[in-house]
């Protein structure tokens, strides 16, 4: 699968195939509890993605909030040595929240027309594996 230019939820650029970006930036990695009680789902680079309010209801959250919480756990680790290991643990956060797997028709949203300069470029370090 060729690399695309992407922008994650947080506002960060990458240049990487739709597998790789689907699961670090669509996909959970873990979840914050906050004082108040909300929960916020956060990805592979510690960008906010959903989140569920005391009331229950599930919103997308914004991925450049600071999120103050008082608890943190991960689905998975870089120890899980297979991409299929790592969706596995992340998927079934979003289904308990009745959120739907993404796929690479949503990466695509996330799309950017043209690199900028100074693009950082993952698929030419060869960080797809990780």
């Amino acid at each position: 699968m060729p690399p695309h230019a992407y922008i994650s939820p947080g506002g960060s650029r990458y240049l990487a195939p739709a597998p790789w970006f689907i699961r670090r930036a669509l996909l959970p990695y873990g979840r914050w509890t906050c004082q108040d009680g909300r929960e916020v789902l956060f990805n592979r680079f510690y960008e906010p993605i959903w989140q569920r309010q005391p009331s229950g209801i599930v919103e997308a959250a914004d991925g450049r909030e600071w999120v103050k919480f008082i608890g943190e756990e991960w689905f998975y680790s870089d120890r899980d040595e297979t991409e299929t290991a790592k969706r596995s643990k992340a998927i079934p956060a979003l289904l308990a929240w009745g959120l739907p797997v993404p796929s690479n028709a949503d990466a695509k949203a996330y799309r950017e027309n043209k690199p900028p300069p100074g693009f950082r470029t993952w698929a030419k370090e060869g960080h797809f594996g990780t």
